[in-house]
């Protein structure tokens, strides 16, 4: 019979012991600013908090932080997307209602997957 070696709880050591909370989160918080990212604290409404938890679940992401930056990159690069080419329609000699129907149509194809979740029962938005 082999001995099995049960696996030390916690963050393995850096060096002779296990960094301390504080030292984890100034670390990370040091790769963050150093790869140009910044974070950002924002309170949530309770329930937005309830439909984040349920988002987390669905998405697979493992904290409600990690949730909530996956919709908002998601809803940031849509948005970011639509600006630019609505820049390229004002290029182009659109006018400004055609400009602002394509918007419209974007922002509601942006918040469809939310609604399209909600109506599958999966969250409550």
């Amino acid at each position: 019979m082999t001995d099995v070696q049960k696996k030390p709880r916690g963050r393995p050591p850096k060096g002779e012991r296990a960094l301390t909370q504080a030292e984890h989160k100034r670390e990370q918080r040091t790769k963050l600013r150093e790869a140009g990212g910044r974070q950002i604290l924002c309170r949530v409404d309770p329930r937005l908090r309830r439909f984040l938890e349920e988002f987390a679940i669905v998405s697979g992401e493992k904290t409600l932080g990690g949730a909530a930056r996956l919709l908002l990159e998601s809803a940031l690069l849509g948005v970011s997307a639509t600006v630019q080419k609505a820049e390229e329609m004002r290029e182009q000699g659109r006018t400004d209602d055609e400009i602002n129907q394509f918007v419209v149509r974007c922002i509601r194809a942006i918040s469809n997957p939310v609604e399209i979740m909600a109506s599958e029962g999966k969250v409550n938005a």
